[in-house]
């Protein structure tokens, strides 16, 4: 798929989620759009410990909560702080739950939230943990965020948060990229695979049904649950 920066543009979205081989569903997503554009988030709460579904959704409903502000920024940087801080607050949510709460002393979940502009043509984006932000730009696939982690250990999380990716970043979008927030359940997909599934799907909505479709046909036996949203920048209408 070609890129054209300057072309006019629509953004589209869709999300989707699958358990895996897994007793509950422990990943959250929240999508969000408005005039100004579009925030989606995808938490997934950490495997093993208590209320991992409870911290995710807690998560996530903060970005509900939040998501018009943000696009109501003053400008990009503005925007970035927004998502930062948003990330923080949820942190500082869960620890109170996990403080007040005994049976979710431990609770915690990783985050990803990208905030989309139509005007601006660009968009900011904050994570903690292991999901991950990718870029699809024909077949090239690029993760945008740092991950907090080795092995299944993470060093930073909502509920324990050393560090936040995204801090500052704003990076322009063109005509033919789609973004992809995911949990780390979309890790049975090699690379190659996932930007050939995400570029040949006719659209978002096409792209999170491939992308599921295909992680069910690998048939991992310990396939953790999935989360895939995608937001694609297609060319707008007779142009």
């Amino acid at each position: 798929m070609k890129t054209n920066g300057r072309a006019r543009h629509r953004l589209t979205l869709a999300a989707a989620q699958h358990i895996g081989n897994r007793k509950r569903q422990e990943d959250s997503y929240a999508v969000v759009e408005t005039n100004t554009g579009i925030v989606v988030a995808v938490a997934d709460g950490i495997g093993g410990h208590p209320c991992g579904d409870r911290a995710s959704a807690e998560a996530v409903e903060l970005v509900r909560q939040r998501a018009e502000d943000i696009l109501s920024s003053s400008n990009l940087f503005a925007a970035s702080d927004a998502v930062q801080c948003l990330i923080r607050d949820a942190d500082r949510r869960i620890t109170e739950i996990g403080t007040s709460e005994a049976e979710c002393a431990r609770l915690g979940c990783t985050l990803v939230v990208a905030a989309f502009f139509r005007r601006q043509r660009a968009f900011v984006f904050g994570a903690v943990g292991d999901s991950h932000v990718y870029r699809i730009r024909g077949e090239q696939v690029d993760r945008l965020n740092e991950l907090h982690g080795f092995g299944h250990v993470l060093t930073s999380s909502v509920g324990r948060i050393r560090k936040v990716d995204g801090e500052g970043r704003a990076q322009r979008f063109a005509v033919g990229d789609r973004y992809l927030l995911c949990s780390d359940g979309m890790n049975t997909i090699p690379w190659d695979l996932l930007g050939a599934v995400v570029s040949s799907a006719h659209d978002a909505r096409g792209a999170v049904g491939a992308l599921l479709e295909t992680v069910q046909k690998i048939g991992h036996p310990k396939q953790d649950n999935v989360t895939a949203v995608v937001v694609a920048v297609n060319q707008a209408a007779g142009h």
